[in-house]
């Protein structure tokens, strides 16, 4: 298993992802990866820029969903994706980074599947045994 990295879930009509890494930034990195796989598996950024999110939760699995809402909002609204995401700080609660990247042209590389949100079901979370994070999520296609 590579340190860092994501496969696709899925089941009965479901659809997400199983996320992995060393440390929380791999998670967090990862699962962002693989949302942005699931809409397609490439972009090709026509007009950069780059915002700066800072996010509070009450508890890593929130903290997760709301990150990826973030990335799944400047998508589906400013047709922006982020590939480089650089953390400045990371807890189970909190989040301030840069993302860079920029926006795409959806008439010329359309999406391969519209993902409407990110859930709460089957929303997790953890530490393996071995001290690795683990993350699975679901999306509303």
């Amino acid at each position: 298993m590579s340190p860092r990295g994501f496969e696709w879930m899925e089941h009965e009509g479901e659809m997400g992802i199983q996320a992995w890494g060393v440390t929380l930034e791999d998670l967090f990195q990862a699962a962002a990866d693989g949302l942005y796989d699931l809409l397609r598996h490439h972009f090709t950024i026509v007009q950069a820029t780059q915002r700066e999110i800072a996010l509070e939760a009450p508890d890593v699995e929130v903290l997760l969903k709301d990150f990826l809402s973030e990335l799944l909002y400047a998508q589906s609204t400013h047709h922006e994706v982020y590939p480089e995401r650089v953390f400045h700080e990371l807890s189970p609660r909190r989040l301030r980074a840069i993302l860079r990247g920029g926006r795409f042209d959806i008439t010329r590389e359309p999406l391969e599947r519209e993902i409407k949100a990110i859930t709460y079901y089957r929303l997790q979370v953890w530490q393996d045994a071995e001290g690795r994070w683990r993350a699975t999520y679901v999306v509303d296609v």
